[in-house]
């Protein structure tokens, strides 16, 4: 049985484009860092009840996993802290609901994956 699900997302945050994606290890240490799970920590984010922890770490793993370096992902993530605005324009987020958007992508597949049997597959 095989997987096509990548659940990689690219999306604007802070000043440019990144590659985000969480696997089952990425997931997991999200987990262990938060000490809560996914869909309570995006329950959170969206709500506005969330911790700084949960963003920070949500987006450092989802770099990292996206292909960027950790020290990379550590810098951009930390440096960037005070960024955290409600922004007005469109097509901006606030971080808090790009790390909403990152889990969500992991756990349900991004918005633009093909839903449905892949061409060839078993049944």
């Amino acid at each position: 049985m095989t997987f096509p699900r990548d659940a990689r997302v690219r999306l604007f945050l802070y000043d440019d484009e990144y590659d985000f994606r969480l696997t089952i290890k990425g997931l997991s240490e999200v987990q262990e860092k938060c000490n809560a799970g996914p869909l309570q920590i995006i329950t959170r984010l969206q709500s506005g009840e969330y911790r700084i922890e949960e963003v920070l770490e949500v987006l450092r793993i989802g770099l990292i996993g996206g292909g960027m370096s950790p020290g990379k992902a550590y810098s951009l993530v930390n440096n960037s802290v005070g960024s955290f605005v409600e922004y007005a324009d469109g097509d901006k987020l606030s971080p808090r609901f790009v790390a909403a958007s990152v889990l969500m992508a992991a756990l349900v597949g991004p918005e633009d994956e093909p839903v449905g049997k892949q061409e060839g597959a078993k049944t």
